[in-house]
């Protein structure tokens, strides 16, 4: 199936699973598919309970019933878009910008070489994710990051859990865990955003994080102009 096509059919199959599982479904959704991850990005998407939430500053409250409607559709996703590219899906990721109404799905279909930063200034950019992550918990073991098309940059961080964050996932607050970090990190990200646009020679437009604690890594999707 050529890569337009296949794009297309992702995009309408994740309308419609949000439509029928939030009740409303995302004002766009961009795909992109390469070999190693198929990446999709959602803008528009605010239920009207939500609105209402967000107006009476209950963020947190949104955050933990998407988080847990989402884990719910992890395995879904994962199959269908397996089926789709006719590949095993490995993981899923996802986040959410509430005050943008925008959301990312990350899908990983294998592991990238680390070594093929495919753009110019990478260890740059990479430099700068590595400060964000010394200012939030440690320098990450492995650091890389990459382009999938002009507009998608992902980067990929293993080995960045300290211990005391090992010791809240083995006591069940892995949840709480997720947002405290969510927000921290993308706080910082956004302290060195000036930074990294210098070096992409382009603006942020949207940025969003997951992680998986069990693997140690973690996953961040750039939107750029």
């Amino acid at each position: 199936m050529e890569t337009a096509v296949l794009e297309k059919e992702i995009n309408s199959y994740m309308g419609r699973l949000f439509r029928e599982k939030f009740g409303r479904g995302p004002g766009n959704i961009f795909c992109s598919v390469s070999d190693s991850l198929i990446a999709i990005y959602i803008t528009g998407f605010l239920t009207p309970l939500e609105k209402s939430l967000m107006e009476h500053q209950k963020i947190d409250h949104i955050q933990r019933t998407r988080d847990l409607l989402m884990e719910n559709l992890k395995g879904e996703i994962q199959a269908q878009l397996g089926e789709y590219i006719n590949q095993e899906v490995k993981e899923v990721y996802y986040d959410w910008n509430l005050d943008g109404q925008s959301g990312m799905v990350l899908a990983l279909i294998s592991d990238h070489n680390a070594n093929e930063n495919n753009y110019k200034d990478s260890k740059k950019v990479n430099g700068i994710i590595d400060e964000v992550s010394i200012e939030a918990e440690k320098s990450p073991e492995v650091i890389y990051s990459f382009k999938i098309d002009d507009r998608k940059l992902i980067v990929v961080r293993k080995g960045i859990l300290v211990s005391i964050e090992k010791e809240l996932i083995k006591l069940g607050y892995e949840e709480t865990l997720r947002i405290a970090k969510r927000n921290q990190e993308k706080r910082l990200i956004g302290e060195h955003i000036t930074a990294l646009e210098s070096y992409l020679n382009t603006d942020v437009t949207d940025y969003f994080i997951d992680w998986d604690f069990d693997g140690d890594k973690s996953y961040i999707l750039f939107i750029l102009k």
